[in-house]
């Protein structure tokens, strides 16, 4: 896997047990990462993500990539669940994810940079008793399509790509146990997408452990 070292890495919303994963591998290839602490970083103000990304700037540089995972997925039949618990989940999903790229996007300008999204395959299976999960994915999805729209017009380039994966490999705690897929194998496709690897890339929804287009 061809890479590019000393970039520095962006991450938020990720499980514990794969931010651990993925910031060891960085590190090993010389990357610099700063990761969003869930205590503090509250996704849905605007003021939290340049927070984010000015403490990046300050104690590893500029940042070259965001990692952005979905924020919540309550499991729950569509009958039993509550308005609030589905508005409580959608605006952290969608209204954070929207931020975070925006944030992304200032501060890559003149610069490039890469964000990768990271979802259930939810997306495109819309599978049952987990109707936040089904919705945030989606529009996670399709909001990593527009936004690379818009990054494909930006000189140098903005690449958005995402990553679908098991339900299972993510929530509740980032276990990977029940799922085909392990944290690993999430790890190395964010990495991937992440790198020059992925220079030709962007728009894309890959699939890892769950079922393609």
């Amino acid at each position: 896997m061809a890479e590019a070292a000393g970039k520095v890495w962006v991450l938020a919303g990720l499980p514990e047990a794969l931010a651990e994963n993925l910031e060891r591998r960085l590190a090993e290839h010389g990357h610099r990462v700063v990761s969003a602490a869930p205590q503090t970083h509250d996704p849905g103000r605007a003021e939290a993500w340049d927070h984010l990304f000015a403490s990046a700037d300050s104690s590893a540089g500029p940042a070259d990539v965001l990692v952005l995972a979905l924020a919540a997925g309550t499991a729950s039949p569509l009958e039993d669940m509550a308005l609030t618990q589905f508005r409580h989940d959608n605006e952290a999903n969608l209204i954070g994810s929207f931020l975070g790229v925006q944030a992304a996007f200032k501060a890559f300008e003149g610069r490039g940079g890469r964000i990768v999204t990271l979802m259930s395959a939810n997306a495109r299976e819309g599978l049952g008793a987990s109707p936040t999960l089904a919705a945030g994915s989606g529009g996670l999805a399709m909001l990593t399509r527009a936004s690379a729209l818009e990054g494909a017009g930006h000189r140098p380039h903005i690449h958005v790509n995402g990553v679908l994966t098991d339900s299972a490999a993510l929530w509740p705690a980032g276990d990977d146990a029940g799922s085909e897929v392990t944290l690993d194998e999430i790890a190395e496709a964010l990495i991937f997408l992440g790198g020059p690897g992925a220079d030709y890339m962007t728009g894309s929804l890959v699939p890892v452990g769950a079922p393609g287009p």
